[in-house]
């Protein structure tokens, strides 16, 4: 609950009272008088009253105020303890990205390998491939280098009998011719299926 008065302004509120009572009886006899004397007393409990209050008051405040520092203090611990969850949670997730960057790494390792090994395979593919486009062309060149050889001799001994078959199909031609007028002969040429 407020009060509608802050304790200060109450201290002033009572300095005000006193003094205002007190100038008008001073100003009116010059000296103080039962009634001044009276009335002094009446102020005096007044403010002792006050001053009571005012202290029990300040007491509440204080206790009041002890009472919501230790609620606060509570809710700092409940922060502390969350944020001490917070901060285990976080390493926590920092343990996990260490072990996901630990499995990376060895991924990236592996990756390393298995481009070595396909580096090595392809170059064992292009030594094959060599290899065979290697045996293909000696096949090729022994195939043209045998066959260039083997028709030599070949040639030479068939030119000849080129030139031989060509003497006997002209002397063919001439033994028909010479058959259109001999009989014998042609009976001959017949029987040899020449004619």
């Amino acid at each position: 609950m407020k009060a509608i008065l802050s304790p200060t302004a109450w201290m002033i509120l009572a300095a005000w009272l006193v003094a205002a009572s007190a100038i008008p009886s001073a100003a009116q006899d010059g000296g103080f008088s039962r009634e001044d004397r009276d009335r002094l007393i009446r102020l005096e409990a007044v403010f002792t009253t006050f001053m009571q209050q005012f202290g029990k008051r300040l007491e509440d405040l204080r206790q009041d105020m002890n009472l919501r520092f230790q609620q606060v203090d509570k809710r700092f611990e409940q922060l502390d303890q969350r944020f001490a969850q917070i901060d285990r949670r976080f390493e926590q997730v920092d343990q996990r990205f260490e072990q996901v960057d630990k499995r990376i790494d060895q991924v990236d390792k592996r990756i390393d390998e298995l481009s070595k090994h396909m580096g090595t395979l392809v170059q064992l593919m292009v030594a094959i491939v060599g290899a065979f486009a290697a045996v293909a062309a000696v096949t090729v060149g022994f195939a043209l280098w045998d066959r260039r050889t083997m028709s030599r001799p070949f040639e030479t001994r068939v030119k000849p009998l080129e030139k031989d078959v060509e003497k006997l199909g002209r002397l063919l031609e001439d033994l028909r011719m010479l058959a259109e007028k001999d009989k014998d002969l042609a009976e001959v040429l017949r029987s040899f299926t020449l004619l």
